[in-house]
This record gives C-alpha cells, sequence and structure tokens, in this order.
C-alpha cells in the first residue's frame, strides 16, 4: 500500500502480507507528514485470475 500527496510524491509505503479474500483493516500511524490530503494506493492480484491486477486509490486527509 502506497501514499502519495496530490502533487504524485510517494510519500510513505506500508509492506502488507498476502492476504485472503475478505476485509481487512490496515493502521497508517504517519510521522513527519504535514496535515494534508493525500491518496492511499492499493495494488494487488485478482482473486479469480491471479494474472489480471486490480488498483484501488481512496482520498484521505490527515488532520494534526
Amino acid at each position: 500500500m502506497s501514499v502519495y500527496n496530490i502533487a504524485g510524491q510517494l510519500i510513505d509505503e506500508i509492506p502488507l502480507n498476502d492476504q485472503d479474500a475478505g476485509y481487512h483493516e490496515v493502521v497508517w500511524k504517519p510521522s513527519n507528514i504535514a496535515s494534508g490530503a493525500y491518496l492511499i494506493v492499493l495494488e494487488g492480484k485478482g482473486l479469480v485470475s491471479r494474472d489480471k491486477d486490480f488498483r484501488i486509490m481512496k482520498k484521505a486527509v490527515l488532520l494534526r
């Protein structure tokens, strides 16, 4: 999982292990990162066909 600022610069990477299908929670504890808007990107392999990748992008706001 990667965290980008609005300018598209990589700010942080959160290492994740392979996960089974289902709901999962990840806690991001940023340090030395300013308040502002960020993009959280999760990439992985598809369930049905492992050769099909997926990418999910969500907006997040960090308030200090």
